[in-house]
């Protein structure tokens, strides 16, 4: 078992109401009489804060220490927190756009600075173990928006969601404060251009191999909020599919992550091709058989048997890059993975909104990324026999 640390703290009281905030937008947008497709544009607009933090982040980390840019990224979080409820209170929608550009600003520049310096430690078995579990918890965020939401949707929820994370943000600046001990100065590649990023991610077999996989199975899952809110409506009903659908992916998040954590106790986490390539084709044959699927508990097994398996593939993807990078490139890779998922994910959010049978298309994408994952097992064969 990991032990209880700042960096799980800051997680748990930061992060994880962060994410709750980013998960009732549609109900914020109430305030402001958002439209569909203003919800939509709030995502979006979340999504490219993201990316343009993913973007900015390496060369902050050249600049100052690492504490110094959590405390400055919790801080920007609280005051978007404070300006989501002045929104609220004024009804200014233009204000409320903003507020979701700069809380997927603020998000995305913590995740990437914790990856990154969390690859500067000493103890990598620790590290990757803290990896798994921040990135499990970050996304079975989830689950806490499901409740909240089955308990009650209404704006007054959604106010008091915001200011517990405004709350939360202030205790995580204290906490990366804290840590100003363990704060050292951040190794880094020279350059971050789009140029130099894609020779890093793809300089050896084994990395195209993962990124390939990574992107195909984001464009497997992409668009999950439309997928979430498409399946729990059709299976669980219009009044409460949506948070019964995210309670079920939260708590298989949380799941999943254990499961990896358990089956790598003692040892650096690492991808386990048997495991990914399971995973996948237990996710192409569930997402198949969707459609025909007549009675309520085949389909609640089959979305199961997806929303379990996601997370084994998803987790371990990510540990990899964490493994195989070097802790000069840490930061490039964590910010480029950012990029091109987020990327994905709002484009297919797109895409799959507007098809009927996205599960057919989705299922195509996995099987593709199962084949992708055959060939990383023969690179990794080969590798083994070179160095007996």
């Amino acid at each position: 078992m990991v032990e209880f640390n700042p960096f799980l703290l800051q997680v748990l009281v930061s992060t994880v109401p962060a994410t709750v905030t980013s998960g009732f937008f549609p109900v914020l947008g109430t305030a402001v009489a958002a439209s569909l497709l203003q919800v939509g544009i709030f995502f979006f607009l979340m999504r490219m804060g993201t990316v343009i933090g993913s973007i900015c982040a390496p060369r902050l980390h050249e600049s100052y220490m690492p504490h110094k840019i959590g405390v400055g990224a919790e801080v920007a979080n609280f005051l978007v927190a404070i300006a989501i409820l002045f929104a609220i209170f004024l009804q200014s929608s233009l204000l409320l756009f903003s507020c979701a550009f700069f809380k997927g600003l603020a998000n995305g520049s913590i995740s990437i600075l914790r990856f990154s310096w969390l690859k500067q430690l000493p103890n990598f078995q620790k590290s990757s173990h803290l990896n798994l579990i921040t990135n499990s918890l970050a996304q079975g965020a989830y689950v806490f928006v499901g409740i909240l939401l089955f308990i009650s949707n209404s704006l007054i929820m959604a106010q008091i969601v915001v200011i517990v994370d405004a709350m939360g943000s202030l205790f995580g600046a204290w906490l990366f404060w804290s840590l100003r001990n363990q704060s050292i100065t951040m190794k880094y590649e020279q350059s971050t251009s789009l140029k130099s990023r894609f020779v890093t991610l793809t300089k050896t077999p084994q990395r195209r191999v993962i990124l390939l996989t990574d992107i195909l199975v984001c464009c497997a899952m992409g668009g999950a909020n439309i997928m979430l809110l498409k399946y729990g409506n059709m299976f669980f009903g219009e009044n409460n599919g949506y948070a019964i659908a995210l309670v079920v992916y939260g708590l298989f998040f949380f799941l999943g992550g254990k499961l990896i954590q358990l089956k790598n106790k003692g040892k650096v986490v690492k991808l386990s091709l048997p495991v990914v390539i399971t995973s996948m084709l237990i996710m192409v044959v569930s997402l198949s058989l969707l459609p025909f699927a007549e009675h309520l508990y085949l389909k609640i097994l089959l979305l199961s048997g997806t929303f379990f398996c996601y997370p084994m593939i998803c987790l371990q993807i990510q540990s990899e890059w964490f493994k195989i990078c070097d802790a000069e490139e840490a930061s490039v890779i964590s910010s480029s993975q950012m990029i091109y998922c987020q990327i994905v994910f709002g484009f297919f959010e797109f895409i799959y909104s507007i098809l009927n049978n996205d599960n057919f298309v989705r299922a195509l994408f996995l099987q593709i990324a199962c084949v992708v994952m055959l060939v990383y097992t023969a690179l990794n064969k080969n590798r083994r026999v070179q160095y007996v």
